[in-house]
């Protein structure tokens, strides 16, 4: 039995692994909870799951209904179905498909009740619907009493609360400042968007409330189709992306365009929001074409037809067109005209700083005002106009560019390759390769609150004689070098009167050799006292005292007799800096001063409100979490982030 992927039949044995595993997942969920499902209701789920994976909403929902209605009873489909409409901002779908899941959940299916529970109080709260949020907190808690993402949801809506007070007084200032502090914790909560343009508006910032409800409809998954092909070219020969736009009147979710085509062969695609590129599922015929594929018409005869082209996908939420009505009237209050009002096209002067590491050669700057520096093809494009400029002794680079108010995502790219977050941007937000990029706030201003985080060395390490902390107490270290071959046992150290210097003795004859401490059999050292570095490959180390990949170099001259020793002393306590969310993780970027007269390690950070996650990283390389924060959330490697929360 074929299966299908993309409406594209793909024959059982030709399956990944991964789709295998997709179709092992849902037989076994369907199993523990009591209902098998229909066959085609299964195919279906896992088309839904693939295409869903792929962003092709409307072609996933499409599936999930078919399994709703094969198989009625099974409440993985409308679970799912959910989800997608969530994604999509289709709130009250998503409500509806959630609220009918909760009514299919076997009452054995504790799990997936619990998330079906939370997901309607994100959904509620995303729509504005308070009281119906509190409730389905309030279930959610019953079920999970120790769920700490319901705790965060509730507070969340105490926020949106105080800041809705605060709106209905009059107090703008305030109102807005909540707001805008709130989206940052919560950015998919459209209704926020609304009220913080109106306080925006009623403290005359226009500018302000344009970007609001401009970034708000950003969330919109279909906010523009072109129907791009070899029908339309440039000047250049190139597909003219923006040529035939098509339209979705009615708001049923499907897209339509008409072209009067010559006879011949065509090749064409959608391009759905200027970045995501789609084939035409109805059409007879497809090709490779630059590395993808193209759909394909053929146009037969000798008279010229009008063909009609459309894209299904599904309607979106009508709060999208509420905002744009919004929009649209703060746009024509801004059109030139009125010498009183801001001119559309008014730019702001925005610097952007930027401390790259020793030896970088170049840097420049890539965001969502140049189009991420990208040529047609996705490579990196250097442009003279965004290459900031070394500022001298001090290591600080500087770029001066004039921006249109808005809220705008970037990176810095260190060589043509190195793409790095501004670790003192506005805010930051998930860049989608599991890193961060800064966003600036342009013609808008978010009050910033001073927080001191205090680092306590005794909270983690034992003092040593002299006063200072020892960082990591090793087991073992070998001397591995040139001279053994490498060998990672012939030579080992040892701190015989308790100093806590370890020493090695040995016989090296002439010549020059690279060499390094191993540490525990896992960890590599170079030598601080040694009088030259080399770079090796010697893995990745835990903990590096000097620069990680160098091996230290030992030179022995002719004539030169007699043993060599060699002395390792364990890292000290040397530096401490914190990386977190509110600085794009950047372990180097915001280091601690200290230590002072208590012993303790101290910085003060200027942060936006909201909610932060981050770390201590002690002598560049060992993170550790702030043991006297509030809370705690898991990191993706086992352990645990502090979280600061500022109000």
């Amino acid at each position: 039995m074929p299966r299908y992927l993309f409406g594209a039949p793909v024959a059982s044995g030709s399956m990944t692994r991964s789709q295998r595993s997709l179709r092992v997942l849902i037989f076994c969920t369907a199993l523990l909870i009591g209902a098998r499902p229909h066959d085609d209701a299964e195919r279906s789920v896992e088309r839904a799951i693939v295409l869903h994976q792929a962003r092709r909403y409307g072609e996933a929902a499409e599936e999930l209904n078919a399994a709703i209605r094969t198989a009625p009873n099974w409440h993985y489909p409308a679970l799912l179905l959910a989800r997608i409409y969530g994604d999509a901002h289709l709130l009250n779908r998503a409500i509806d498909a959630v609220t009918r899941a909760m009514r299919l959940i076997p009452r054995g299916a504790a799990v997936d009740r619990s998330s079906a529970t939370k997901l309607l109080a994100e959904l509620e709260a995303a729509r504005g619907n308070v009281q119906a949020a509190r409730h389905a907190c309030a279930n959610a808690r019953a079920l999970e009493p120790a769920a700490d993402d319901v705790d965060r949801l509730a507070a969340d809506l105490d926020r949106f609360e105080t800041a809705d007070a605060a709106l209905a007084s009059g107090r703008w200032q305030e109102a807005a400042a909540a707001f805008a502090s709130l989206l940052l914790d919560r950015p998919s909560w459209l209704n926020v968007y609304e009220r913080l343009a109106s306080a925006q508006l009623h403290l005359n910032d226009p500018l302000a409330a344009r970007a609001t409800l401009t970034r708000a409809i950003s969330l919109c998954p279909i906010r523009s189709v072109f129907l791009v092909g070899s029908f339309s070219l440039g000047h250049k020969g190139e597909w003219d992306r923006t040529a035939n736009a098509m339209e979705d009147r009615d708001n049923d979710g499907v897209w339509t365009t008409r072209l009067h085509l010559e006879p011949g062969t065509y090749h064409y695609k959608f391009l759905v929001n200027g970045n995501d590129w789609f084939s035409d599922p109805s059409a007879a015929e497809d090709e490779i074409l630059l590395g993808g594929r193209a759909s394909v018409l053929r146009i037969s005869g000798s008279k010229a037809r009008w063909r009609l082209f459309s894209f299904a996908t599904f309607p979106t939420d009508p709060l999208f067109a509420h905002l744009q009505t919004l929009l649209a009237r703060i746009e024509k209050d801004l059109a030139p005209g009125d010498e009183d009002a801001p001119r559309e096209s008014a730019r702001i002067p925005v610097t952007f700083r930027f401390r790259p590491p020793a030896g970088t050669q170049s840097v420049q700057l890539a965001g969502s005002f140049n189009g991420w520096a990208n040529t047609e093809h996705g490579a990196f494009k250097q442009d003279e106009a965004y290459l900031l400029k070394d500022g001298g002794a001090d290591g600080l680079w500087i770029l001066t560019i004039d921006l249109p108010a808005g809220d705008y995502p970037y990176k810095f790219v260190l060589d043509g390759h190195v793409w790095m977050a501004d670790p003192e941007a506005d805010a930051y937000v998930n860049d989608g390769f599991g890193g961060h990029n800064g966003v600036i706030f342009v013609g808008r201003s978010v009050p910033r609150t001073p927080v001191e985080l205090r680092f306590q060395p005794a909270d983690y390490f034992e003092a040593d004689a002299d006063g200072g902390f020892v960082v990591y107490r090793p087991s073992t270290i070998a001397l591995v070098g040139d001279f053994n071959h490498w060998n990672k046992v012939s030579h080992l150290l040892e701190d015989l009167d308790g100093d806590g210097v370890w020493t090695v003795s040995i016989d090296v004859p002439p010549g020059r050799y690279r060499y390094n401490f191993l540490v525990d059999e896992t960890n590599w050292f170079a030598d601080p006292l040694s009088a030259a570095f080399e770079r090796v490959e010697l893995g990745t180390a835990k903990y590096v005292e000097v620069d990680r990949g160098k091996s230290s170099v030992v030179v022995i001259p002719e004539g030169g007799s007699g043993p060599l020793v060699f002395r390792f002393r364990p890292p000290r306590l040397r530096c401490v800096a914190v990386a977190g969310s509110m600085n794009g993780w950047n372990r180097l970027s915001h280091q601690l001063a200290g230590p002072a007269s208590d012993g303790s390690w101290r910085i003060t950070l200027h942060v936006v409100p909201g909610e932060y996650e981050y770390k201590f990283v002690v002598n560049d390389v060992m993170w550790l979490s702030d043991i006297k924060a509030d809370r705690f959330k898991p990191d993706p490697f086992g352990g645990q982030n502090s979280v600061l929360t500022v109000r």
